[in-house]
């Protein structure tokens, strides 16, 4: 097994648990090679520059943004990701810093299965783009703009709105969740749609199948937006400009523990998400 490791410095300050992780790995006489960004906390370690097949396994410690941004070269290449959670969410994550010993040793004894993630993609200015979140158009210049949707041919609503998110069910959790839209069981073959502050009374989310094309139109003359694919600028709609966006062939494989439960890892997120702390001033 051939594992990389990739660390967001912003959540795991000075490596902290980076320096446990390699540790474990190096009484266990594991072979692993770190990410060029980290080869200033590990000079004497071996480095990549990308990820790509050289790698079984990528190790992402972070939190969930972490995960996301290597998500789509871990796809390509089918590199498998655990996740250790430093941030705050960590629905993709499969461990908890505390956890590292247990976790790893598991995973080294050969316990645990392979959790395939679907992956949405469209294709702009001759490029392809993927995400395992959503694809989301959002205004730009603080107007509404007017999006009508379709799945192939077949026109589905339009939408006087903020924005609009297509999502897979792993991004159900995300930004579809807090506009409004339904938490989808991620092996779940379906695609939601969900509008950003719609004007309108009857407006609603829609779970479509995931072998449906769906293209958002903007029907306005001078309505103007941007595309996002998990969260990272990739696009401009203008001039009554089309996207379609549909199911990727490739896939994001997690490794996950017999135990994990989504559900019970949606409930504990939802209930923490819930608590507000009061911040008293000294």
């Amino acid at each position: 097994m051939r594992f990389g490791i990739y660390t967001n410095l912003k959540k795991d300050v000075d490596c902290v648990f980076t320096k446990k992780l390699i540790a474990f790995l190096d009484s266990e006489n594991v072979p692993y090679s770190v990410h060029k960004s980290l080869s200033p906390f590990f000079k004497d370690k071996p480095a990549f520059s990308k990820l790509n097949s050289a790698l079984d396994m990528v190790i992402a410690v972070g939190g969930d943004g972490t995960i996301l941004r290597i998500a789509a070269d871990c796809a390509r290449a089918n590199v498998k990701i655990l996740g250790f959670n430093c941030g705050h969410v960590g629905f993709l994550s499969e461990g908890e810093p505390d956890a590292l010993s247990k976790v790893m040793a598991k995973i080294l004894s050969g316990y645990y299965y392979i959790e395939k993630r679907s992956m949405l993609e469209c294709k702009t200015d001759g490029k392809t783009h993927l995400a395992l979140n959503d694809f989301v158009i959002s205004r730009s210049g603080g107007k509404l703009i007017s999006v009508d949707v379709f799945s192939g041919e077949r026109f589905i609503d339009s939408h006087r709105c903020d924005g609009f998110i297509v999502c897979t069910p792993t991004g159900s959790t995300a930004y579809s969740l807090s506009a409004g839209g339904p938490v989808i069981s991620p092996d779940a073959h379906v695609i939601a749609l969900t509008p950003i502050n719609s004007h309108s009374l009857h407006s609603r989310p829609i779970v479509t199948n995931d072998t449906e094309k769906i293209t958002l139109k903007l029907s306005g003359e001078r309505d103007k937006a941007e595309i996002f694919a998990d969260g990272n600028a990739v696009a401009t709609l203008k001039n009554k400009g089309t996207v379609s966006i549909e199911k990727a062939d490739c896939v994001v494989s997690f490794i996950r523990l017999p135990e994990y439960n989504f559900y019970e890892k949606l409930l504990c997120k939802l209930n923490n998400w819930s608590i507000v702390s009061n911040k008293k001033e000294n």
